[in-house]
This record gives C-alpha cells, sequence and structure tokens, in this order.
C-alpha cells in the first residue's frame, strides 16, 4: 500500500480477485498521479495536434490545454467505463472482504514512498527542503 495514491492501493487489492480482465488494472488509462500517459497517447496526440492547429489561442484556465484535454480524456471519458468494470471485480464478495477492502485505505497500513516523498519536499520548499528533516 502507498500513501498518496489510493487508486494505486485500490488496484492491488482488486488485482487479488478474479476479474474479467485481470491485466486491465495494469494498463493505465485513466489515472496520471505518478504514472504514465503512454497507453493513451495515440489517443491524446492528434487531439492535441488538432487543438494546436485549430485553437491555436486557447489556453484554459489554470493548466493550458494539454492537461485539460488529458483531464477530459483521461479523468472522465476513460474513467466512467473503467469504474464500471471497477465495480464489477466486486460483485459477489462477502462482507468481511468488503471490510478489509475498506480497511486497506487506513493510514496504518500505507508505506511511505520516500523518493517521491523527497522530490515533493524539494519542489515546495527548494534548497530549505534539504536542510529540513531527513526522509525516513
Amino acid at each position: 500500500m502507498e500513501a498518496g495514491c489510493t487508486g494505486l492501493r485500490f488496484a492491488v487489492f482488486t488485482r487479488s480477485l478474479d476479474g474479467p480482465d485481470p491485466g486491465a488494472g495494469r494498463r493505465p488509462l485513466a489515472g496520471s498521479w505518478g504514472g504514465s500517459d503512454a497507453g493513451v497517447r495515440a489517443v491524446l496526440d492528434p487531439i492535441e495536434a488538432l487543438f494546436d492547429r485549430e485553437f491555436t489561442r486557447y489556453t484554459p484556465y489554470p493548466w493550458g490545454t494539454r492537461p485539460h484535454i488529458a483531464v477530459l480524456l483521461r479523468h472522465i471519458l476513460f474513467a466512467e467505463p473503467l469504474a464500471e468494470r471497477l465495480a464489477r471485480l466486486f460483485e459477489g464478495i462477502s462482507e468481511e472482504e468488503a471490510v478489509e477492502a475498506v480497511h486497506s485505505f487506513r493510514f496504518d497500513r500505507t508505506v511511505e514512498r520516500s523518493d517521491l516523498s523527497a522530490v515533493l519536499r524539494e519542489h515546495l520548499l527548494g534548497a530549505a527542503g534539504r536542510a529540513a528533516a531527513p526522509v525516513r
């Protein structure tokens, strides 16, 4: 289990269940936190190119065109059918198994990703972060 990466923790739990497509959770279509968009570049690239050509002055707040497109495609369009696929993985589980799934989100069951914490600390605090308390 990893702190700050709830979707990954959930995917780890669901991979232990017998689902219709066990490999599906390993293809990052919807999430972007700590992941890659390699699985959806073939979809994103032509849409980004179209926006570059046709909407040259379009710069949606706050991060611009590319992140805006990624949010709409990955976090909304792809996420909805993936949520239905995820729900099907829980069909027929017992109450005890459901409770265990919920408990997997408890803070005391997480493991800090030290490298990620260091990168975030450096980004947020800059040079002052290097002098802060050491990463565990």
